[in-house]
């Protein structure tokens, strides 16, 4: 008797659990201190990195930081009120310090998001250490300035180039102002049934 009111109590649970698109769950992610949000899906896992940020002195990362199937996207803040150029050197020594960087990878590029802020990417890939042959991953950063002066580098870390290809569109259609730079992403109402 105890298993079978388990058992209904389980199923009767898991048939009230909404399905994902019937939910509240906003799939809108604010970076808390960046000025911007993205729109990367569902998919994404949200994690904050507080904690290993704190290790890292002089790197403002803008929580939380993303997790997916096709890999990671972290936000970081460059600095209030620079210069472009100041924005991409330091971009460019994030490149030229990176022991595992394939030098002749490098690319670089802009674009215009669908609201309208100029981005620049830049974009390589990284070999294993020790074997300069075998390609582990590609880091892409889309530079971007909000209209409050703050530099922002949103930093993707995918498997392959078309991975962060299909990351680019993304950024290129979601990319969004919110109104108070320092506005963490809400947590949804919970659902109730």
């Amino acid at each position: 008797m105890t298993y079978a009111a388990l058992l209904v109590a389980l199923v009767a649970l898991a048939g009230c659990k909404p399905h994902p698109a019937a939910t509240y769950e906003d799939t809108v992610v604010r970076f808390a201190g960046s000025g911007f949000s993205l729109q990367p899906g569902a998919e994404w896992l949200k994690m904050n990195t507080r904690r290993l940020a704190k290790e890292t002195p002089g790197v403002i990362v803008c929580q939380p930081v993303l997790s997916g199937e096709v890999g990671m996207i972290q936000v970081v803040q460059l600095g209030d009120h620079i210069r472009d150029d100041q924005a991409m050197v330091q971009v460019l020594r994030t490149f030229e310090s990176d022991e595992n960087a394939i030098q002749e990878s490098l690319a670089h590029w802009e674009f215009v998001s669908a609201q309208g802020h100029r981005v620049l990417a830049f974009q390589y890939a990284r070999h294993a250490p020790g074997d300069p042959a075998r390609v582990t991953h590609w880091l892409t950063q889309f530079v971007v300035r909000h209209r409050s002066g703050r530099w922002v580098s949103i930093a993707a870390r995918t498997q392959n180039a078309e991975q962060a290809k299909g990351l680019e569109e993304m950024v290129q259609r979601t990319l969004r102002d919110i109104p108070n730079p320092n506005a963490p992403t809400p947590t949804p109402d919970p659902v109730t049934n």
